[in-house]
């Protein structure tokens, strides 16, 4: 692990207390901004993640995501050197966005590399 500078972390600590400082001083704007973001995400951010959220979840489910890796695994090894299945998480990636994307390949490397799944398979 690399050392880390004094001076670095010394800046570093200046910096956040400052910032809580100013929360401090003036709590109104900083909690007007909170809430004005938390608005921002309910009404924008959630509403355009939720139904590839619950899309994602019903493919992996119901073994779309197994089928389509055995499908294309010829496919996706050469050209990029994953399993089969980043095929759909590629697709998904493309249709939905980094978190869907990220949460998705996530889940299937953890299915794909559990003890359990080496044991039997």
């Amino acid at each position: 692990m690399p050392k880390r500078s004094p001076l670095r972390t010394g800046l570093f600590g200046g910096l956040v207390l400052v910032v809580a400082a100013c929360l401090v001083v003036a709590p109104k704007p900083a909690l007007e901004a909170s809430l004005r973001g938390l608005t921002i995400w309910w009404d924008i951010v959630f509403p355009a993640l939720l139904p590839f959220l619950i899309v994602s979840e019903v493919l992996v489910a119901f073994g779309l995501a197994h089928f389509c890796g055995v499908l294309l695994e010829p496919f996706m090894r050469p050209l990029f050197n994953v399993p089969g299945t980043g095929a759909l998480v590629l697709t998904m990636g493309f249709s939905s966005g980094y978190p869907v994307c990220a949460k998705m390949a996530t889940r299937l490397a953890r299915r794909d590399c559990s003890p359990a799944r080496k044991r039997n398979g």
